[in-house]
C-alpha cells in the first residue's frame, strides 16, 4: 500500500482529486450544517446558537454580494459608455470615473442594508440620493426638459425663431 501527500486535494487510492476553488463556499456551507447537527445532539448550547446565527446570516450575505456584483457591472458599463461618448474631451475620463464611483458607492450602501451593517447611517443616505435623482427626473421630464427634447415641428415645440430683417447701412438712411 502506498501513501502520497497531497496539498489542496484529497486522496482516492493513488489518484489525487483536486477541488475547484468555486466549490469552497458549498463545502463550507455543508460543513456548517453538519456542525450544527452535530452540536445540536448535545441540546441547547452556545456553539449551536452561534452556528444557527451564522447559517441565518448566509442568505443576507449572498444577497449583499449579488447587489455589489450588479452595482460594479453597472458602474463599469456606465464608465465605458461615458468614456466612449466623452472620451475626446478633457474632462471625459474624469466624469466617467466620478459616475462609476458614485454608482459603486450607491451599490455598496444598498448592499450593506440586507446585512444589517450601519443601517441607521446608510438608509437615510440611500433614500436621500434616490429622492434627489427622482426629483431631478420629475422636474426635468415634467417641466424643463420636455421642450428641448421634443422634435422640431411637433405641436409642443416652440415656433422657429424669426430674425429681424437686415438693417440698411447708415449712409443711406441719413439725409445728405
Amino acid at each position: 500500500m502506498s501513501f502520497s501527500l497531497s496539498i489542496g486535494g484529497r486522496l482516492l487510492g493513488d489518484r489525487v482529486v483536486r477541488a475547484s476553488p468555486a466549490s469552497a463556499p458549498a463545502r463550507y456551507a455543508v460543513m456548517l450544517f453538519v456542525l450544527q447537527l452535530a452540536f445540536g445532539v448535545f441540546g441547547p448550547n452556545p456553539i449551536s446558537e452561534l452556528l444557527t446565527a451564522i447559517i441565518a446570516f448566509l442568505p443576507a450575505l449572498i444577497v449583499a454580494i449579488i447587489i455589489t456584483v450588479i452595482a460594479s457591472a453597472v458602474a463599469a458599463a456606465v464608465k465605458t459608455l461615458i468614456e466612449g461618448s466623452l472620451g475626446g474631451l478633457s474632462y471625459g475620463k474624469t466624469l466617467a470615473n466620478i459616475a462609476a464611483v458614485f454608482i459603486l458607492g450607491l451599490g455598496i450602501i444598498a448592499a450593506l442594508n440586507p446585512v444589517g451593517i450601519a443601517t441607521t447611517v446608510t438608509t437615510p443616505v440611500l433614500v436621500a440620493v434616490l429622492a434627489t435623482i427622482g426629483g431631478i427626473l420629475v422636474v426635468g421630464v415634467g417641466g424643463g426638459l420636455v421642450r428641448p427634447c421634443s422634435p422640431v415641428g411637433s405641436p409642443t415645440s416652440p415656433p422657429p425663431r424669426r430674425w429681424p430683417p437686415r438693417s440698411r447701412p447708415m449712409s443711406r438712411t441719413l439725409p445728405a
